[in-house]
């Protein structure tokens, strides 16, 4: 009778290299903007953040997006303020 051996592969610490995914859940990007699933569908439906549908695989959304809605919400922030203190 064979026996057959599984040896899990080791890699040092310096060798692994984290992949983040280019394209990500709603729920995840609802994390990654720190606001409810549900807000981040209102913004969606609104079109103020660009997604993609796919058949089968539901919606995705890039993370550069994202950090381009971060950006802009930042400087529209900076703008009211200023204008209130104005």
């Amino acid at each position: 009778m064979l026996k057959y051996w599984t040896v899990p592969l080791k890699r040092s610490s310096r060798n692994k290299v984290r992949m983040e995914r280019r394209w990500i859940k709603v729920t995840e990007a609802a994390h990654y903007l720190s606001i409810h699933p549900k807000s981040l569908y209102a913004l969606l439906s609104k079109g103020e953040i660009a997604y993609s549908r796919r058949a089968g695989i539901g919606i995705r959304i890039s993370r550069t997006t994202l950090d381009a809605f971060l950006e802009e919400a930042e400087v529209r922030s900076i703008k009211q303020q200023l204008e209130g203190k104005g």
